[in-house]
């Protein structure tokens, strides 16, 4: 995606909503920019892919922006509103999202062990990750039991990969 200049100094990595994002303040600044995407269409994780006839989202997007400039670009198309209920499936119950705050369909044995680590985190542990914040904030038994996990299969890295900036 070239904006038609020809001596491009800046190149943007994707066509996500970052990308495009940086591609359009770039154009406002009047930077010359190319965009590049591995991928035959832009949209990133807001893209689409189809099986069998069938569509499915690349991911879940939600928008919760009420900035006026991109309430203005993402109000140009069309979109569904529904009320933003995710659920998480663990083993045998589905468990409203947030599962740290919907921990009622668990065992009692399974609510006491996950309450109890709450109440006893570590509260002088060195936060230097994402995964040591998630044990501050959750204690051990529901950040490795949900937020952990989630963050390996979601971002493909360990939670001690990331930082919490």
């Amino acid at each position: 995606m070239l904006n038609n200049t020809r001596h491009v100094n800046t190149a943007i990595l994707g066509a996500g909503i970052a990308g495009l994002g940086a591609a359009l303040k770039a154009r406002e600044n009047g930077i010359r920019y190319e965009v590049f995407e591995a991928k035959s269409s832009a949209g990133g994780l807001l893209d689409n892919f189809s099986v069998e006839g069938f569509r499915f989202d690349n991911a879940v997007h939600l928008s919760f922006a009420h900035e006026d400039k991109v309430r203005s670009i993402f109000d140009k198309t069309s979109y569904i509103t529904h009320p933003a209920d995710s659920l998480n499936f663990e083993i045998d119950k589905w468990l409203k999202h947030p599962v740290q705050n919907n921990l009622y369909p668990l065992s009692a044995t399974e609510k006491v062990l996950l309450i109890e680590s709450l109440i006893n985190r570590p509260e002088n542990l060195t936060i230097d990750n994402y995964e040591s914040w998630l044990i501050h904030q959750y204690g051990y038994e529901i950040a490795n039991r949900y937020p952990i996990r989630y963050t390996r299969k979601y971002w493909q890295c360990n939670a001690d990969e990331l930082s919490t900036s």
